[in-house]
C-alpha cells in the first residue's frame, strides 16, 4: 500500500513527492522533479504510473550492520552477528588448533535485507 509516511521514486528514477493517498479520480496524487522542476503527478491506488516508467517503487532505507568472520586453516568461514559469539569461536578453534584469522565486515543493506542468525 502506497503511504505519505515512506520514501518512493518513479521505476526510471525520478524523485517523488507524495501529497495525498486518497484522492477521488486519482487515488495517489503528488509530484515527480522533472528536469529540475516539481511537476504534478497521479498514480493509482497500487503505484502505477501509466507511462514512461513512473511507477512508484519504494525507497527502503540502508541500514548499517557488523559480523564477525572466523577463518579456519582448512579455509571454512563461521558467521555470527554477536561479538561475544565470534570471541567464543575464536577459543574453541583455537583450542582445536583450526584458528587461522578473524576478521569484522560492515555490511551495508536494505532495511529487511540484513543477516538474520
Amino acid at each position: 500500500m502506497i503511504s505519505k509516511d515512506k520514501k518512493y521514486k518513479t521505476r526510471n528514477g525520478e524523485e517523488v513527492r507524495i501529497y495525498a493517498t486518497d484522492g477521488h479520480s486519482e487515488a495517489i496524487h503528488g509530484a515527480i522533479l522533472y528536469q529540475g522542476q516539481w511537476v504534478s503527478y497521479n498514480w493509482s491506488k497500487n503505484g502505477a504510473g501509466g507511462y514512461h516508467g513512473r511507477d512508484l517503487i519504494e525507497i527502503k532505507p540502508r541500514i548499517k550492520t557488523k559480523a564477525y568472520c572466523i577463518i579456519h586453516k582448512d579455509n571454512s568461514v563461521s558467521t555470527f552477528l554477536k561479538i561475544d559469539e565470534a570471541f567464543r569461536s575464536v577459543l574453541i578453534a583455537k583450542k582445536l588448533n583450526s584458528f587461522k584469522a578473524v576478521t569484522e565486515i560492515e555490511i551495508d543493506c536494505e532495511e529487511g535485507q540484513e543477516l538474520h542468525e
